[in-house]
């Protein structure tokens, strides 16, 4: 049985580490246990593009715990529901897309943090063994423990949440910042011109932020040159692609090489 909530990807920036994750969209307990095989530091659920419900996701979150690879999902929604539920079966984090205002912000606080740092709801589910972890006898300990084990973490894909990211990550409570860049770019008006200066202009804005403020920081890339320039930069982790695409990448490579056998 679980002792204590562990983050292992916040403990690994803590210690000055880097993380490479992945988005995972594959759909099987199988599919995470060899990411975790594979040594990767966190995988990020996606139910805001998969076809993942609350039921599937806590499936994902089990195997995850299995090898020791840090869960996180990205939710569909800024709702009180999607928070929660997630949060309850056991996520470690959670990446919110489409952020926008400051309301946004302050909601994902309140539904995400327990008091006094935000109102989330109290109930002693799976993520923390059905009321089993030692802790869960002293209410504030318990609530204080799960503040710094999980993470709340906004994604800036968009323009009005770039301009408002100095705000964002002086808020308590947001843990991180994960910067979507096909989407920031397209609302930027320079739509996949990821070496465009407004673009890298937004980039470099976002990584300022979060650090003048010691949150840790987060990146998605799709090769491997700018994912290790984004680490140099300064962002505490990348998210490699996706991992279909990575597996159908794979098996175009073994087909090509035997195409004219």
């Amino acid at each position: 049985m679980r002792e204590t909530l562990q983050n292992k990807m916040k403990d690994k920036f803590a210690a000055g580490g880097k993380a490479v994750g992945t988005l995972y969209q594959m759909g099987s307990e199988t599919g995470v246990e060899c990411l975790g095989i594979a040594g990767m530091d966190y995988l990020i659920i996606d139910t805001e593009h998969g076809p993942f419900g609350v039921e599937r996701t806590a499936d994902f979150i089990r195997a995850a715990e299995l090898h020791n690879i840090t869960p996180l999902v990205r939710i569909e929604e800024i709702s009180r529901r999607a928070v929660l539920k997630n949060l309850d079966i056991g996520a470690m984090g959670l990446i919110v897309p489409f952020v926008k205002t400051m309301d946004d912000i302050h909601k994902l606080v309140e539904y995400g943090k327990y008091a006094p740092m935000g109102d989330r709801g109290c109930a002693m589910e799976r993520g923390v063994c059905y009321g089993k972890v030692p802790y869960n006898d002293n209410l504030q300990h318990y609530f204080d423990t799960c503040n710094r084990a999980t993470s709340i973490i906004p994604q800036c894909e968009t323009k009005e949440c770039l301009e408002i990211i100095e705000q964002v990550m002086a808020t308590e409570g947001i843990d991180g910042i994960f910067v979507g860049p096909n989407d920031l770019s397209i609302s930027l008006g320079v739509g996949g011109q990821f070496d465009h200066p407004v673009f890298e202009a937004a980039v470099q804005r976002i990584l300022k932020a979060a650090k003048d403020n010691n949150k840790f920081a987060m990146i998605y890339v799709s090769n491997h040159e700018t994912g290790h320039r984004r680490l140099a930069e300064g962002f505490d982790a990348i998210c490699f692609r996706i991992d279909t695409s990575v597996y159908i990448g794979a098996f175009q490579a073994l087909v090509k090489e035997y195409e004219n056998d």
